[in-house]
């Protein structure tokens, strides 16, 4: 029955440029496409058959699963802290692999996979998953965050992993994309000191502004600066003439300790 008006329905979709897409995985009796379902259950040799898409019922081909992941030419992979999300493509720009891994398998996976482009947003935990990948032998892109967004389907307020590694496969695609440079265990070594001395600095800041603020809600004020801070806080606190209770001086000394042992 479904083999009725065959040859117009393939016709007419190779009008519309669509039949190209109609290709499946075949696991079991139907199967699930990126455009609908393919109907493969009557078939004996589930090598051709009829595929639902936008224009209706149309004649395509299937592939058997071994066939298909020499094929990927690029991924696009949306990291996270325990699954990620991948976003494959072969090189006709059909949809191979569209799945979330879990973190422990995530390199297994990529470990069955030929050398291909693999792209991902430079974000946290990208620079260590780039350097594993590498070592497997794919050609590996970090791309800023900012240049992924325009991609994802549905702008910003759409947004879930599967839009996020799909928009990161198709940034990659662009022959102008910009990239991150990999970072080696070195150089994120020396920016873990950065790091850490910018945080400690951002935290003292901030405690002065405190000790300060505070300090004023009772009359005592203090000239800006750290400098002055140090020159007169244990003064002003300890002055028996201002309206500081025990329970706040106690406070204020607690909160200065750190202050007390830094340099």
């Amino acid at each position: 029955m479904w083999r009725d008006n065959l040859d117009e329905r393939l016709s007419s979709c190779l009008t519309r440029g669509t039949a190209e897409r109609h290709t499946a995985i075949i696991e079991g009796e139907e199967a699930l496409v990126g455009d609908g379902n393919a109907i493969g259950k009557d078939l004996p040799d589930h090598r051709t058959g009829m595929v639902w898409c936008d224009h209706g019922w149309c004649y395509t081909t299937f592939r058997e699963r071994g066939d298909v992941m020499d094929k990927i030419t690029r991924v696009g992979v949306d990291l996270a802290t325990n699954v990620m999300q991948v976003h494959a493509v072969d090189g006709a720009e059909r949809v191979v692999v569209r799945k979330a891994i879990a973190r422990q398998r995530f390199v297994s996976w990529f470990a069955n996979l030929e050398p291909c482009l693999v792209a991902m947003e430079a974000c946290g935990a990208a620079h260590y998953w780039a350097r594993k990948l590498r070592a497997l032998g794919h050609d590996v892109r970090l791309i800023p965050p900012q240049f992924v967004a325009p991609y994802r389907k549905g702008g910003a307020h759409v947004k879930n992993d599967a839009l996020d590694a799909e928009a990161t496969c198709e940034a990659a695609s662009r022959p102008h994309m910009r990239s991150v440079p990999v970072k080696s265990p070195a150089q994120q070594s020396v920016l873990v000191l950065h790091r850490m001395r910018t945080g400690f600095v951002e935290e003292r800041t901030a405690l002065v502004n405190r000790l300060r603020g505070l300090l004023a809600e009772f009359g005592v004020f203090l000239p800006q600066g750290i400098r002055q801070l140090r020159n007169h806080f244990l003064d002003r606190v300890e002055d028996g003439d201002n309206e500081l209770s025990g329970a706040a001086r106690q406070a204020l000394m607690r909160g200065w300790a750190p202050m007390a042992g830094a340099r």
